[in-house]
């Protein structure tokens, strides 16, 4: 073992940590759309029964970028009845929930 798989072991383990303190809130219902970076899923939220949807980046080399760059928009929105809703985000797996 070299001295680069202990931070990557510990950079998996705060992934996972995160997918759970995440993502596990939610019960996947099934597919919903498939666009040129992403898919969407229909889930619901454990806590209170609320439908939402799970926005997940496909793996590639700009995926971190692009969820970022969109998790930041949602961010910056003001509130408004047009506006799609950001519940949470899991920047690890590049999901957001809406």
């Amino acid at each position: 073992m070299g001295d680069s798989f202990l931070p990557r072991l510990a950079a998996a383990e705060r992934r996972d940590n995160a997918r759970r303190a995440t993502l596990d809130r939610y019960r996947v219902v099934g597919p919903l759309a498939r666009g040129g970076f992403s898919d969407v899923l229909r889930a619901v939220r454990r806590s209170d029964g609320l439908t939402v949807a799970l926005k997940r980046y496909r793996p590639s080399a700009d995926s971190h970028l692009l969820f970022r760059r969109e998790h930041e928009v949602f961010l910056q929105l003001p509130p408004h009845e047009a506006v799609i809703l950001l519940l949470d985000a899991c920047p690890p797996l590049s999901t957001l929930v809406l």
